[in-house]
């Protein structure tokens, strides 16, 4: 049914909805006071013995050392507000960077309105390049793929199917699901959705929920410190009892004797040790600070400095988050790497794969495969339209569920006939090609091997046909030119900073929504260790806790891993003793950065969830700030 069909919610029902659901946003972290961030400083340990040291001055009648006690006071905590303010400010800053609208359709009329205004039970149209305000049922849709890899880290854009009226919503992740999830992107096609939940009732809201349950966890510093304010509060009170005795006994003044016993304990206090940590640590923040990287929870500065595993999420953080077109395939295996290839000659195999794929991809489409083919074509061949070579476009057919292919009719001036340009799913282009079974089973082969790279696999064909007749595109023989092989690419920084982590010392851990082939792949470029070894979330799942223990002590590689199995991942390396660190930038990744030793966001693509649960946020998602943000601990 076309949009127009749907009336939607009636103005008259939006004030009780927003009542009863509240906007569509997720409840952020309020605003510390600055009563609220002088209580959080006065619970430091060493500070409050500070104070505490610093009362005891002004009853033993010096109050020249509480005095300076209180000065030193004050400046911890005007830095560490500077520190809490800067950083708020920025975060704050990075939220509007994106401020989603949605199409919705009320009252029958379709308007545009803010995404936080989305309520339960709206009409919303789906169109590509659009960002998805909440979870909804599909109730039609043409050809919709969406880029979930916000809460599921796949990189690779996935179809949706109708929802058929009943059953529960699904879970994220997999091909063909009926609904859509709140923060996703819409790649290809157009929809539309029926919204069932808002705000924190979305899966995006679920996963930040569930933050809540998680316990922040202690650093380093604040343990030692704890140990050692324990320590000599203890033996300071044991030898003023002992010497407000002996001298009580011996002399008789118990009251010289107690101010006697309370000077020896003061004496015992290392008033100094909050002072020179509290101000590294506050500069420690600040230097980051000028490197693009926000410390929110200044102790983890101490922290960053003794980390031994980094766990790294591939989607984003090691890699680019899009699709580079790298690798053009013809039979009998010959292969280019288009990265690495200038001009081709008009007889080079290559050239008429790459032509053929760029006459099959249409310009005007938001499709990220359609994009990159195209610019590849430029980059290779030069500003070129064929349009412009008397080219004229006839006819195109997009990909559909019992066609997984796209098609363009084109007609050269002139020349009688027609020809054809097919690409999409290998299996589906070799089923339509005249190649006969010798050479099918030839180009099965050649399938098999190039998708062993973890390379996402297009099938290429073309055909020339009469012009009296226009059968559609799988009533066409076609002959088969070859496979386009397109990657994730990697970050150009993260190989070096690989390197740099382990010359530290430093244990790098790839976590993945993607198969293992891909994972694999990935960690051979950026020379991760042990790469022939990795553990699926199927395989995770059947483990209990002692074995993942056991098997994750050489095991680098996690891959098919679903956002609770982070968690779990995290959990297990600290059992192992290690201090760890974890990026992230999705809002799977929250949970498992809350529970890491030091959790580490995005800034730029980073979600709020994910920023809200972390400790250090990457203001610029250049990975290499992270090996920086180590060393300038490890100097502290």
């Amino acid at each position: 049914m076309p949009p127009e069909a749907y009336s939607g919610l009636s103005s008259a029902d939006i004030p009780k909805l927003i009542k009863k659901h509240g906007y569509n946003e997720l409840p952020g972290k309020k605003k510390n006071s600055v009563l609220a961030l002088l209580l959080s400083v006065l619970k430091e340990p060493m500070i409050a013995l500070l104070v505490a040291a610093g009362f005891v001055y002004i009853l033993l009648g010096e109050p020249q050392d509480a005095i300076m006690l209180s000065i030193m006071i004050f400046f911890i905590f005007t830095l560490t507000v500077y520190q809490e303010r800067k950083t708020e400010n920025a975060i704050g800053a990075l939220k509007q960077l994106a401020s989603p609208r949605a199409l919705v359709i009320r009252d029958g009329i379709r308007v545009r309105i803010p995404g936080r205004e989305v309520l339960p039970g709206d009409i919303v149209v789906l169109l590509e390049g659009d960002r998805i305000p909440a979870d909804g049922f599909i109730l039609e849709h043409s050809n919709l793929t969406v880029d979930e890899s916000i809460l599921t880290g796949e990189s690779l854009p996935v179809s949706k199917s109708v929802w058929i009226g009943t059953g529960d919503p699904p879970r994220p992740g997999g091909k063909d699901l009926p609904v859509v999830f709140s923060g996703t992107l819409i790649v290809t096609g157009n929809g539309i959705m029926k919204a069932y939940a808002t705000g924190a009732a979305t899966q995006m809201g679920a996963i930040g929920k569930s933050l809540v349950s998680i316990g922040d966890e202690e650093t380093l510093v604040h343990k030692e410190t704890k140990k050692l304010v324990k320590l000599f509060a203890g033996i300071g009170i044991f030898l003023c009892i002992l010497l407000v005795l002996v001298l009580g006994v011996t002399h008789g003044n118990w009251l010289e004797a107690l101010l006697s016993g309370v000077s020896l304990s003061m004496s015992m206090l290392p008033e100094e040790f909050p002072v020179v940590l509290m101000i590294f640590f506050s500069l420690g923040a600040w230097r980051l600070s000028k490197k693009k990287v926000l410390v929110r929870n200044i102790p983890v500065v101490e922290t960053l400095g003794a980390a031994t595993v980094l766990c790294v999420d591939k989607t984003g953080t090691l890699t680019e988050n899009r699709m580079e077109l790298t690798d053009g395939v013809t039979l009998y295996g010959k292969t280019v790497k288009f990265r690495d290839r200038g001009q081709l000659d008009k007889k080079d195999p290559f050239h008429t794969l790459l032509t053929s794929a760029s006459f099959a991809s249409d310009g005007k489409a938001y499709d990220i495969l359609d994009r990159e083919i195209l610019r590849t074509a430029g980059k290779i061949f030069g500003p070129w339209k064929p349009e412009n070579d008397g080219w004229k476009k006839i006819k195109q057919y997009p990909i559909s569920p019992a066609f997984l292919a796209t098609t363009q009719y084109w007609k050269m001036d002139d020349i009688p006939g027609m020809d054809v340009f097919l690409k999409g799913a290998p299996e589906t282009v070799l089923s339509v090609t005249d190649a006969g079974e010798a050479k099918r089973n030839e180009i099965t082969e050649l399938i098999k091997e190039t998708s062993g790279k973890g390379l996402r696999i297009l099938g290429v064909a073309a055909a020339h046909i009469d012009d009296s007749r226009m059968p559609e595109p799988q009533h066409i023989r076609y002959t088969f030119l070859g496979l386009l092989g397109f990657a994730d690419p990697v970050r150009p920084e993260v190989p070096q900073a690989v390197a740099e982590c382990y010359q530290a010392g430093l244990r790098v851990i790839m976590i993945t929504g993607d198969y293992p082939g891909t994972a694999q792949n990935i960690a051979r470029e950026i020379g991760l260790t042990n790469p022939e070894r990795y553990i699926t979330g199927s395989e995770l799942h059947a483990m209990n806790h002692s074995e993942l223990r056991e098997r994750i002590k050489s095991t680098n590689i996690f891959a098919r891993i679903l956002p609770e199995q982070k968690l779990s991942i995290v959990n297990a390396l600290k059992a192992n003793s290690e201090i760890v660190a974890m990026t992230g930038d999705g809002v799977n990744d929250a949970p498992a950065l809350k529970a890491a030793h030091i959790g580490i966001s995005m800034g730029e693509r980073g979600t709020d969830v994910a920023r809200e649960a972390s400790d250090i946020v990457l203001v610029t998602d250049n990975f290499i700030h992270i090996v920086e943000a180590i060393k300038t601990g490890r100097k502290i």
